[in-house]
């Protein structure tokens, strides 16, 4: 089943896929001539750690909002570190505020074997997923769960673009 994107959402892609499809050109370009790839990659990585310490800075009111509520809706750890892969094949810890329960792998296992999964491959999804709290329901219609990602950008190990990408690979 296709999803329905949104006016919002699909401004959102249209630009990101812009400006990430302007970057990669002009990294094409920029390597074929002179050697200059350093260049792109250092303003590329400038642009990550400004616009990620930006950001953060200006979204930790409501990362520290969403978390106090998060923990007050079941008094277990609001933050989850998910092990994804990055780019260049490396593992890293992805930060997001736990929008799920705290047994949500045995449930997705228990759903996966009652033939709940709507998906083809590997990534577990599924209308109306039970494992969603109701607090998490909100983080994620307004993506706040994704907001301590920009610790991740920050670090180096995604780029600015990443955070609101779908999980691909799980390991």
């Amino acid at each position: 089943m296709r999803r329905r994107y949104t006016n919002n959402e699909l401004k959102s892609l249209v630009i990101c896929r812009f400006v990430c499809y302007n970057l990669t050109m002009s990294e094409e370009i920029n390597e074929k001539k002179n050697g200059r790839e350093v260049t792109v990659k250092v303003l590329k990585r400038a642009l990550d750690i400004f616009s990620g310490v930006v950001l953060f800075i200006a979204t930790s009111w409501i990362i520290l909002l969403s978390a106090l509520v998060k923990f007050f809706e079941d008094f277990h750890n609001p933050f989850y570190a998910g092990k994804r892969i990055s780019k260049n094949g490396k593992e890293y810890k992805h930060f997001k505020i736990r929008t799920m329960c705290i047994h949500a792998e045995e449930l997705e296992q228990k759903l996966q074997d009652a033939g709940l999964n709507e998906a083809e491959e590997i990534p577990f999804r599924m209308t109306n997923d039970p494992r969603i709290t109701s607090v998490g329901k909100v983080l994620r219609r307004y993506y706040f769960d994704r907001f301590p990602a920009l610790l991740n950008v920050i670090a180096g190990q995604i780029t600015i673009f990443d955070i609101f990408k779908k999980r691909e690979e799980v390991i």
